[in-house]
C-alpha cells in the first residue's frame, strides 16, 4: 500500500487556501479541513470572545498525528487549511513529516483587495459592508508582507496566487505537483 501525505495550506485571506483544499478533496480524494471552521465553531460553542490562534496549536497537533497515522497506515491523505504562518507552523512537532504550502495574493493593491473581500466575503469572517471592505485592505496588505518575510525567514515556498484569469490556472498546476509529489 501507498504511504498517504499531510499537507498543510497556509496563506492569507482570499489567496485561494479554501479553493486548493476543496480541489484535493473533490478531484484527489483527500480528506479536506478547514480549521477556520473548526476553531470558529469551537469558539462560538464554548468561547465568548474566541481563543488566540496560537492557543490552537496544541490541537492542530493532534488532528495532525492523527492524520500522519492514517497515512502511514492507510495510505489515506488529508489536507488541513489554515491562516497560520511559517513561524507558527515550524513550531509544529511533526513538521518534518508534512508538505507546507503558503499561498498568497502578492500582486495586489487596494483596488483589487476590494474586489476580492467583496467577491469572496464570508459571513463568519467578515461582511462585505464598505465598513469591514475598508478596515481589511491595509490588514491584508500588511499580511502579505509579513508571510513574505517569514516564508524567507524559514525558507519556506510562497506560491503567488495571483489576481484574476491564472489564478485557477495557478491552483491547478499547484495540485497537481501536490498530488504527483
Amino acid at each position: 500500500m501507498n504511504r498517504g501525505k499531510v499537507v498543510i495550506i497556509g496563506g492569507n485571506k482570499r489567496s485561494g487556501k479554501s479553493t486548493l483544499g476543496r480541489l484535493l478533496q473533490t478531484k484527489y480524494g483527500y480528506n479536506y479541513y478547514n480549521m477556520d471552521h473548526i476553531t470558529n465553531s469551537v469558539d462560538a460553542a464554548w468561547f465568548e470572545d474566541g481563543l488566540p490562534l496560537e492557543d490552537y496549536l496544541p490541537f492542530m497537533e493532534s488532528l495532525i498525528e492523527y492524520a500522519l497515522t492514517d497515512a502511514s497506515r492507510h495510505g489515506i491523505n488529508s489536507v488541513f487549511e489554515f491562516i497560520y504562518s511559517p513561524e507558527i507552523y515550524n513550531k509544529l512537532k511533526s513538521k518534518d513529516n508534512l508538505e507546507f504550502y503558503y499561498l498568497a495574493n502578492l500582486d495586489l493593491n487596494e483596488d483589487n483587495i476590494r474586489d476580492i473581500l467583496i467577491k469572496y466575503s464570508k459571513d463568519y469572517e467578515y461582511s462585505s459592508r464598505i465598513e469591514d471592505v475598508e478596515r481589511n485592505v491595509k490588514v491584508i496588505l500588511d499580511l502579505n508582507n509579513k508571510l513574505l518575510d517569514e516564508c524567507r525567514k524559514y525558507n519556506a515556498n510562497l506560491i503567488n496566487t495571483s489576481y484574476g484569469e491564472k489564478r485557477d490556472e495557478i491552483i491547478n498546476d499547484l495540485a497537481l505537483e501536490i498530488t504527483n509529489k
